[in-house]
């Protein structure tokens, strides 16, 4: 059981980046925060799967505008066992992407 930071690092255009899986008989309840460090708009998404594939995506959030220098956060995502959690940046910019999480066994 791993509680605090999951991911953190900056994600790549059109590269589906798994930012956090809790595990095996865990439950995990997680927030996430991007940041879009260059001057102009990116298209952002957030999701996730059943598992470690990007394949089958259910997303929280697609193609979202985040403006050149904002942030975006999403809060209380709940996931369980192998669940994935999924970032994605749709066009090139430098984004940074933080996960963290509060864990608890089932």
């Amino acid at each position: 059981m791993a509680t605090g930071f999951q991911f953190a690092g900056e994600i790549s255009q059109s590269a589906p980046e798994v930012i956090y899986t809790p595990g095996a008989n865990i439950n995990g309840v997680c927030n996430v925060n991007f940041v879009n460090k260059g001057s102009t708009s990116v298209a952002i998404r957030l999701g996730y799967a059943a598992s470690a594939t990007t394949s089958a995506v259910a997303h929280l959030e697609f193609n979202r505008t985040l403006g050149g220098g904002k942030s975006f956060e999403r809060t209380a995502i709940a996931l369980t066992g192998t669940q994935t959690l999924i970032a994605e940046v749709g066009t090139a910019s430098a984004v940074n992407v933080t996960c963290w999480s509060v864990e608890s066994t089932l």
